[in-house]
């Protein structure tokens, strides 16, 4: 099916000016100087406003701008693609010569430039991340500005939660000397603010401390102007009435990709305009519930232990641990008694190869789908579910 209307961007300038205003410690109410880091759901419009409006607005501001998705490809450590992402720059602006490597004991070069050191063994011999963006920032004497997207995925390997000590130290070097002003500003995105607070909130990760922003979602501005540019495409019998559109939108959770899909449905089976308002709005209530739906009967085919950890993360995170205390409580309210670590451990496992469950490299747990969360919370289950009285009952009736 081909969806209409695909090449409309909706572009938030005040939004990015506004963010690089905190980046450089110019916004008279907030400050990132430290570091900005963004949570959002995913496909809310976070990954475009990056692309699309702070990275142009960080190029007028005559900064470096390195963008880097996480998610590009996650078969790869993040590590490798942030360290990509950094040496493509250091070969496009300050291409390290080999002899100057060699003078200071590198000896390893990769066939398509620098090769920066990760630390997983088999990028031995390169230049640190520290050193590349040190001797960017040396070469354009200008702000570099690195954006890392579903930046929370760095924690899911070692090699990726050193990358962002090493991020850490780069920026501490670079912005220390007095007079000399922001040299390099990160930005972090999460798709689940749970997952990002991993890199915040416990005193062993390398930006223990800051704070997280909650990224704002599209409101009806955006409605509105998707609306006049599709309305165009139409003769004034098939126009889209906005309440229609902006009852749409807030259905599939903000989410232009589906808000997209709804409509374009709705124009693809529409047989006259006066079924348009009604068939947009049900096309996207349907692509909710199909959402619901699938979660649903993922967790129907659950195991009670496993029902009982999936029940525990949702309520605990981001202070979730396996066989503290609180767990413990969480499983028996669920279970009727406590499970064994290796019950606990098992059930972890199935939830993340279900992709219900993320992990970082460290040890934490969260919801993997932050809507889904929200959803269980709200709908499925506001008090833990009682599978053990559910199985007395079950059983009385069988009798």
């Amino acid at each position: 099916m081909t969806i209409l209307n695909s090449q409309f961007i909706y572009h938030r300038k005040e939004l990015a000016e506004e963010y690089c205003r905190i980046l450089s410690g110019r916004s008279p109410v907030n400050n990132a100087t430290s570091g900005l880091f963004l949570a959002a759901p995913r496909r809310t419009g976070k990954s475009t406003f990056l692309r699309q409006d702070l990275v142009p607005e960080a190029e007028n501001l005559d900064w470096l701008p390195i963008y880097v998705d996480l998610w590009a490809d996650k078969t790869r450590n993040p590590a490798e693609l942030i360290a990509e992402a950094i040496a493509a720059e250091l070969d496009k602006h300050a291409p390290v010569a080999k002899r100057a490597l060699r003078a200071i004991g590198i000896s390893k070069v990769g066939a398509a430039g620098t090769t920066i050191d990760i630390g997983d063994g088999k990028s031995q011999g390169g230049i640190t991340i520290g050193a590349a963006l040190k001797k960017l920032w040396e070469k354009l004497l200008k702000p570099i500005m690195l954006v890392i997207d579903e930046a929370q995925h760095a924690l899911t390997t070692p090699e990726g939660d050193k990358a962002l000590f090493a991020l850490k130290a780069a920026r501490d070097e670079l912005n220390q000397e007095a007079g000399k002003g922001i040299r390099l500003l990160l930005v972090m995105t999460g798709s689940s603010r749970d997952k990002l607070t991993f890199m915040v909130a416990n005193r062993k990760q390398a930006f223990y401390g800051a704070e997280i922003t909650r990224f704002p979602l599209l409101d009806d501005k955006f409605v509105e102007a998707y609306a006049k540019d599709f309305n165009q495409q139409f003769n004034t019998a098939h126009q889209f009435p906005l309440d229609a559109m902006k009852k749409a939108f807030e259905l599939v959770g903000r989410r232009p990709e589906k808000f997209r899909v709804a409509v374009s449905e709705a124009v693809a089976n529409c047989l006259g305009p006066d079924g348009l308002a009604e068939m947009v709005t049900t096309g996207a209530a349907k692509l909710q519930q199909a959402a619901w739906d699938e979660f649903s009967n993922s967790y129907a085919r659950l195991t009670p232990p496993q029902k009982a950890v999936l029940d525990a993360i949702a309520r605990l995170t981001p202070n979730y641990e396996p066989y503290g205390a609180e767990a413990m409580e969480a499983y028996q309210k669920v279970l009727g008694s406590e499970p064994n670590s290796s019950t606990i451990q098992g059930a972890i496992k199935a939830l993340q190869v279900r992709e219900l469950v993320w992990q970082s490299a460290r040890g934490s747990y969260a919801f993997d789908d932050e809507l889904l969360r929200d959803y269980y919370l709200r709908q499925m289950y506001p008090e833990p579910p009682n599978l053990a009285l559910a199985e007395q009952s079950a059983r009385a009736c069988s009798q």
